[in-house]
């Protein structure tokens, strides 16, 4: 689409220049008719001083007059091929920045889409980590809370019948040794 669009302003520019070309050419072949009439052809620049500012297309033309005291064939033929250069070259860099800027804007939104997109994929990943890490955390707590209870729990009854067995034991030894005696 875009280099469509290239190609066509660079037409429309050299068939303008063109079409512009030929008519100062025109213009400077009915300036050279009126400056040097044929045999028997009276120069128009003679009756009519209107010649003497005419213009076609920005192309002064004419005849020897209060515009033009030296005679000469006074056009701008020579500068249309420079201008045309410059029309083409004016309307090629027109395009390429409106391409370039439609470019940048484009990389621009994507950039900004997919940090976007990034970002946010970045924090629910981050979210979800951190409820991971706190699930696990308070799962480990609650299981070494658990486990020292019921380390806590066995050795208090491990303690307590320790002492009751120790306690038995003085207990029987003493009443076997007052039964003896």
């Amino acid at each position: 689409m875009n280099k469509l669009a290239i190609i066509l302003c660079i037409s429309s520019a050299v068939l303008l220049c063109a079409i512009n070309a030929e008519k100062r050419l025109t213009a400077a072949r009915e300036c050279v008719a009126d400056v040097a009439p044929g045999p028997g052809i009276p120069s128009p620049c003679a009756s009519a001083t209107a010649f003497t500012t005419n213009t076609i297309r920005g192309v002064q033309f004419c005849c020897p007059g209060t515009n033009n005291p030296s005679g000469e064939i006074r056009t701008l033929n020579q500068h249309s091929t420079f201008r045309c250069f410059l029309v083409v070259v004016v309307v090629v860099v027109v395009v390429v920045l409106v391409i370039v800027v439609v470019f940048v804007v484009v990389v621009v939104v994507v950039v900004v889409v997919v940090v976007g997109a990034v970002v946010e994929l970045i924090e629910v990943l981050v979210v979800r980590i951190i409820i991971a890490a706190v699930v696990v955390f308070v799962f480990v707590v609650v299981v070494v809370v658990k486990v020292v209870v019921v380390v806590v729990v066995v050795v208090v009854v491990v303690v307590v019948v320790v002492a009751i067995v120790v306690v038995l034991v003085v207990v029987g030894v003493v009443v076997v040794a007052f039964s003896i005696v």
